[in-house]
């Protein structure tokens, strides 16, 4: 099992990754390939990962004027991604900030997407001494038609300031239905479809009291608990990968005493096991727009897809000043996953997304989850083989 654990002690976990310089567009068409290409793998690397787990993986190859995605495997967690379903969702969300940061720079994008086996993006097992899944490449070149607008593109702006927020929404605050109809056309485009339940809707109701039964169900596994202790993490962490306390709105003492507890280290509190199971239904049943992922097939390439797609929500959303968080549990515990039928939406779902305005402002400015050092998530420069 993937575990942070065992990282360096005593680094402090990198949060200069948000600080990613923006060059004007004469000066980054002025680097050389190398270096434009490293700029928009950085900008990637700050893009929404299941538990923080950063699993993606980059290669340049100047020779090809092209990067390329990887899945690192010991990144995909046993008890709560046990297909790798979330980690590639994530790659893919990666994948869509690199596609739109070069454009944001006048590069248009070829983006070819490979076809693995969903066996081969489990969690990475004793027996298996590669980690690695070529997932995507992405070829970059000028285009004339684009007006490169860099630092004053809001789309790149998004990209660097976009955090999610595990916060109770308010349900006053819609969400206009010009933004709502801006979200859900991403499936026009080729990419996963995504649907959207509003804040009246029965259905949203629903889907607020499976998240719950499907939170009580994770936190009372023994091995889910254990797990989860290796990425919720006290708030003076070290690591560069994982999810302080903080970011759920635990002090120092809470944050610590969870993860202790979720560790076995000492009890959990019985009011511990509650608040985590209630924390999914509140947030649900107080956001104003709860959009759902699907992909037509439950396999890797659309997995991808809905990557791309829930990131260009994201996005969307942030441009326009709302919040949003993100649920797996209801895409990954089988016995809710089957529910979701009555939705109306054709085909499975693999997440949850709940967006609106942050009920407290304060819960809005949590500090980011921290990043690793780029050069953690670069790969051998093709050039050098």
């Amino acid at each position: 099992m993937a575990d942070p654990s065992t990282g360096d002690a005593g680094r402090a976990p990198d949060l200069s990754a948000r600080h990613v310089p923006l060059p004007t567009p004469s000066a980054f068409s002025l680097l050389p390939f190398e270096e434009q290409a490293l700029y928009l793998c950085r900008v990637a690397h700050l893009a929404p990962s299941t538990h923080n787990t950063q699993p993606w993986r980059f290669r340049i190859d100047p020779r090809r004027a092209s990067i390329e995605l990887y899945l690192d495997r010991v990144a995909v967690l046993p008890e709560s991604d046990p297909k790798g379903r979330q980690a590639t969702i994530s790659v893919g969300c990666a994948l869509e900030s690199l596609v739109v940061a070069a454009e944001c720079y006048g590069l248009a994008s070829g983006v070819s997407l490979c076809q693995p086996d969903r066996d081969t993006i489990r969690p990475l097992e004793d027996d298996q001494p590669d980690p690695l899944v070529h997932l995507a490449t992405v070829q970059v070149q000028r285009a004339p038609e684009l007006q490169p607008l860099g630092a004053d593109d809001p789309r790149i702006r998004a990209m660097i300031s976009r955090r999610i927020v595990r916060a109770e929404m308010d349900a006053s605050t819609p969400v206009p239905p010009s933004l709502v109809q801006a979200l859900t056309s991403r499936s026009l485009d080729g990419f996963a479809h995504i649907h959207a339940l509003s804040s009246s809707s029965v259905a949203k109701r629903l889907l607020a009291e499976l998240q719950g039964q499907a939170d009580a169900f994770v936190i009372n596994s023994s091995t889910f608990r254990q797990e989860l202790a290796s990425w919720l993490l006290p708030n003076d962490t070290h690591l560069d990968v994982g999810m302080p306390g903080i970011g759920f709105g635990l002090n120092d003492d809470e944050a610590r005493r969870i993860h202790d507890g979720l560790a076995g280290r000492i009890p959990l509190r019985p009011e511990d096991g509650l608040k985590f199971s209630l924390a999914g239904k509140r947030g649900i049943d107080s956001s104003p727009l709860v959009l759902l992922v699907v992909v037509p097939r439950d396999e890797v390439v659309e997995w991808l897809k809905a990557g791309r797609a829930m990131q260009c929500a994201l996005l969307d959303l942030e441009r326009e000043g709302f919040h949003a968080a993100i649920h797996a549990a209801v895409a990954e515990v089988p016995l809710i996953r089957s529910m979701f039928r009555w939705a109306g939406a054709d085909g499975a779902l693999v997440c949850v997304v709940r967006a609106g305005r942050a009920r407290n402002s304060e819960h809005a400015r949590r500090p980011y989850s921290p990043r690793q050092p780029i050069d953690r998530v670069m790969l051998d420069d093709l050039s050098q083989e």
